[in-house]
């Protein structure tokens, strides 16, 4: 019996074998292939932690950026990868060629989209709309790129791209609550002093 699941699932091998016969081009391949480099390890997203950080207005959006990253890597890569096990495309899909080195680990979901989506939201919260637009985009990007270069599935980056988002928001949940503490001690402490 074939199930929906089973079909989406197909439905995502068929994605990628379409872009790769469809889509890729000399020129499109090395600029997907830049994006996708952009994502490795969250390397766009951690300089642009390093430079928020760097400057004292806003330490502490880089900070609550670098907390959502590593909230998103332990539960993006580190335990639904390995809950879900789901094979690479390219070791899945008979013909798929990769455009980029293959990287380790499971597929579903996407470290690169989760990443991405994480630092959006977070831009989302604390930065004005024109940056928020160009980190959706980027994170866009990128997470599209992993398909296109064969590293991932559609479903992957979608996946990626929804636990990154509410992770961010979960972080975001907690830093409110903390300050809310924080601020009741204090007025507590001000109140008992004088």
């Amino acid at each position: 019996m074939v199930t929906i699941f089973d079909g989406l699932l197909r439905l995502d091998g068929d994605i990628v074998l379409a872009v790769q016969e469809r889509l890729r081009c000399g020129a499109l391949d090395r600029v997907m292939a830049a994006l996708s480099l952009m994502g490795n390890a969250g390397a766009v997203w951690l300089l642009l932690c390093a430079a928020l950080m760097s400057q004292k207005r806003y330490r502490r959006r880089g900070l609550l950026l670098l907390v959502c990253l590593a909230v998103c890597f332990i539960v993006n890569n580190v335990v639904i990868k390995n809950i879900v096990a789901r094979p690479r495309p390219f070791d899945a899909i008979d013909g798929l060629r990769i455009i980029v080195s293959a990287p380790f680990g499971h597929s579903f979901p996407s470290g690169h989209a989760a990443s991405g989506f994480a630092s959006a939201y977070c831009a989302l919260k604390t930065l004005r709309r024109r940056a928020v637009a160009c980190a959706y985009a980027l994170a866009s990007l990128i997470a599209l790129s992993r398909v296109y270069v064969g590293v991932h599935y559609p479903g992957d980056i979608i996946a990626g791209a929804v636990f990154g988002t509410l992770c961010a928001a979960a972080v975001f949940c907690a830093a409110a609550r903390v300050r809310r503490i924080v601020a009741s001690i204090s007025r507590a402490g001000r109140s008992a002093a004088e």
